[in-house]
């Protein structure tokens, strides 16, 4: 999810695919053991998530920061659960700003890009593997500027519970984003969140660590 597709800059107000989630999965887990909760996410929708601890409808010993505020932050190392809701990005014309003057006086760069179908580093218990079509900018120097702003932010706001020091910490990935250094050990649907995830029989349903939702 980006940020347009869950808030409504204009009315300043969550869409219905942010409520849906809010309603479905965030709400709910945030009344089991909120101290143990933390959640990232945009700082426009991190203030309003703000705004619903203020009001009583999130308890207040949940944790919740927005995407570049946790660089390096051992803050919530002792959480037990982290939600990422949404990818964090770069707005192209920023993207084309910072690539030009860090390659200056080299070969002008390229805002082109393509949609590309990318692998999930993820197998069902049949042994099938699921991919997401990503957007990828066709300059390689930007794409791994584009990259530094939504992967290794997502990878970086996950790591802020410690999880590879523990054995306990389950983190949520509500984005379709697929990330080669925090491989899924669970992928679900939406409805497989809202309806738990305890069922062995479905191949999208093992307990698991790293649980990521697909669209």
């Amino acid at each position: 999810y980006g940020k347009s597709s869950l808030w409504n800059s204009k009315t300043k107000e969550p869409k219905p695919t942010l409520e849906k989630l809010l309603d479905q999965v965030i709400l709910p887990r945030a009344q089991t053991e909120p101290e143990q909760l933390l959640i990232v996410t945009w700082k426009v929708i991190a203030d309003y998530l703000c705004q619903l601890q203020d009001e009583g409808k999130i308890p207040a010993s949940v944790g919740i920061e927005h995407y570049g505020n946790l660089t390096g932050s051992n803050e919530h190392e002792n959480r037990r659960c982290s939600i990422l809701l949404g990818r964090p990005s770069i707005a192209p014309a920023q993207l084309e700003e910072l690539a030009s003057a860090l390659y200056q006086g080299q070969e002008a760069i390229s805002m082109e890009w393509s949609w590309q179908w990318v692998d999930y580093a993820y197998q069902d218990h049949e042994g099938k593997g699921y991919q997401a079509r990503v957007r990828v900018y066709d300059d390689a120097r930007v794409e791994a500027l584009n990259q530094r702003f939504c992967q290794d932010e997502l990878v970086q706001a996950a790591h802020r519970t410690r999880a590879v020091n523990h054995d306990d910490r389950e983190i949520l990935l509500l984005t379709n984003l697929p990330l080669a250094e925090l491989p899924p050990t669970q992928l679900v649907t939406l409805d497989d969140l809202s309806q738990g995830i305890s069922s062995s029989t479905s191949p999208n349903q093992v307990k698991q660590h790293v649980i990521q939702h697909r669209v």
